[in-house]
């Protein structure tokens, strides 16, 4: 097997895993206060 350049490894450490797990069962609690930003700042822009 010949190897003509490098490549890349995306494959997830433990440690990343770990961040992703915690950000998974904060999810529904973010999304919630994203869409109440964003509600926000659609009624300033009908307004304007």
């Amino acid at each position: 097997m010949d190897f003509i350049e490098a490549g890349f490894n995306y494959r997830m450490t433990d440690f990343q895993a770990a961040l992703v797990s915690g950000q998974l069962e904060r999810l529904p609690s973010i999304l919630s206060y994203k869409n109440e930003i964003a509600a926000i700042y659609f009624s300033e822009i009908k307004i304007h």
